[in-house]
């Protein structure tokens, strides 16, 4: 049985006042499963416990199939786990809640600061999650803005503590209104800065891509990878720009399918 789901981009990092908001973006992940005994560890073989425990399961063994690298602030970890509990649920006809149960696991297991809620819904549900991670509740459920291009270069080796930013939760906390009252590409862009200043990070190729034209950039989720917003049609200077950092992938925000937006008034 196979499930996927997708990465994202930080419009307001959770971890400074658990108030969070993610884009899903189109790098896909991909987790099959299928009885017999590996032996996962981490945050896979802790969920898979969980849900052996809960619900009388046989050994399964996973194969994940991913472009994002591991810890690098795409949301490859809230990516696997919903999928990871999609397949679960599909296989033996289950009836979870992939983005629910994976925030509330990867909180327990001490594997995620907030447990990632906003991550996971969009990953699930793609669009763009306004959540409160620690009463794990959705607040709003938007569309993603049109007419943008994302350039993303994706890193891994996240070297900083991401707990420095809860010293700024006040500042947080205003950020998310902006994305609350629909300002997402203005919130995403003093998130991605702050971000960045906040734990270290080199800002060069932040500054270097916005006044290239880019109408956002910074760090997303708690780094070390870098994006871009530009408009579609904008994006060639700013892909060059960033293509000295490292290997630029172009991607695009994920709407929302078939089914009714949350919050929306």
């Amino acid at each position: 049985m196979q499930a996927r789901a997708f990465g994202g981009i930080s419009v307001v990092n959770a971890v400074p006042a658990w108030l969070g908001s993610t884009m899903a973006i189109n790098l896909v992940v991909s987790v099959e499963i299928e009885e017999g005994d590996g032996r996962e560890e981490g945050l896979i073989g802790y969920v898979l416990s969980y849900l052996r425990n809960a619900y009388s399961l046989p050994p399964l063994r996973v194969k994940v199939y991913s472009s994002l690298p591991q810890g690098g602030g795409l949301k490859s970890s809230s990516a696997v786990t919903v999928a990871l509990i999609e397949a679960v649920s599909r296989l033996f006809n289950l009836r979870l809640d992939p983005p629910f149960l994976s925030a509330k696991l990867s909180l327990e297991g001490g594997f995620s600061l907030t447990g990632a809620y906003d991550d996971a819904f969009a990953a699930y549900r793609g669009g763009v999650s306004l959540t409160d991670n620690k009463s794990i509740s959705l607040l709003k459920h938007l569309q993603p803005p049109e007419g943008l291009v994302f350039l993303v270069v994706p890193k891994e080796g996240r070297t900083a503590d991401p707990r420095l930013l809860r010293r700024y939760s006040k500042t947080f906390e205003a950020i998310f209104q902006l994305a609350l009252q629909g300002k997402l590409l203005e919130a995403m862009k003093i998130n991605g800065v702050l971000v960045a200043e906040i734990l270290g990070y080199d800002l060069s190729p932040i500054e270097v891509a916005l006044s290239r034209g880019a109408i956002a950039a910074g760090v997303s989720g708690n780094g070390p990878s870098i994006f871009a917003a530009c408009n579609e049609g904008d994006e060639g200077p700013v892909e060059d720009s960033l293509s000295r950092y490292g290997r630029v992938v172009r991607v695009e925000a994920v709407r929302i399918e078939g089914e009714d937006l949350q919050g929306q008034g």
